[in-house]
């Protein structure tokens, strides 16, 4: 495996994981699905909630991956404030 350097192009695709776009499209294709079936389906919305969708999967995988580093250390200092 290459080592991928820091704050590069290819470290900011691979931390928003695009793996996980799928899972987070899934649910506004089939509510597409549905309003396709429906007869009231809308590309506009449709598009839009789709780029929402994704844009917070990516936001929510950024956030996965600061927030435990950001916070490791104030847990440790908690729990021996807690035992002390």
């Amino acid at each position: 495996m290459e080592k991928v350097k820091r704050n590069s192009l290819q470290a900011w695709i691979l931390a928003a994981r695009p793996k996980t776009l799928a899972g987070a499209i899934t649910p506004v294709m089939i509510g597409c699905a549905l309003a396709f079936a429906d007869g009231k389906f809308n590309w506009i919305p449709a598009l839009i909630c789709c780029l929402f969708a994704g844009l917070m999967q990516v936001a929510a995988n950024f956030i996965n991956d600061l927030y435990p580093h950001s916070l490791q250390k104030n847990a440790v200092v908690l729990a021996f404030a807690m035992i002390a």
